[in-house]
């Protein structure tokens, strides 16, 4: 709909993408995720006003659909990129710094990494067990995975 009403180069139409790609993801359809953050990416690096949250939100997008498609090398800067920005802009004590933090986690966790997770999860945790956010199920199931995968 927004690709009709703004043009599919929009920035408007690029944000639908990337929550169309978290949902995908979200249903187990990690191909059809990439293919949608990768679309949203390509907007955004040729929009002339930069959004680095939506960017962010994008890269995020991306490199989990290819961490769970078991491409975490791919992933990691993606992750890394999308955690430091969300971090930055909002702190650590924000349910999307928590989600990254996560994402980065089960990344950093896939490529054997175990010293930055424990710092990643510390983070997390906190926010994530008190949050009633419910696009954060995904993220609270790996971290309770992570918790237990490095005791």
């Amino acid at each position: 709909m927004k690709q009709r009403l703004f043009g599919a180069n929009s920035a408007l139409a690029a944000d639908s993408e990337v929550a169309l790609a978290d949902a995908l993801g979200r249903s187990g359809d990690y191909a059809g995720a990439e293919s949608r953050a990768r679309r949203a990416l390509a907007v955004f690096a040729a929009g002339s006003s930069q959004n680095p949250l939506a960017t962010s939100g994008a890269k995020s997008a991306l490199g989990w659909s290819l961490l769970r498609q078991n491409r975490p090398s791919e992933a990691k800067p993606l992750l890394e990129d999308a955690y430091s920005t969300v971090k930055n802009l909002y702190g650590t004590a924000n349910v999307e710094s928590a989600r990254a933090a996560v994402r980065l986690a089960v990344c950093l966790r896939a490529l054997g990494d175990r010293a930055q997770v424990r710092d990643l999860i510390a983070s997390a945790n906190s926010v994530l067990s008190r949050s009633v956010d419910p696009t954060a199920r995904i993220e609270q199931e790996a971290l309770q995975t992570l918790n237990t995968t490095l005791k």
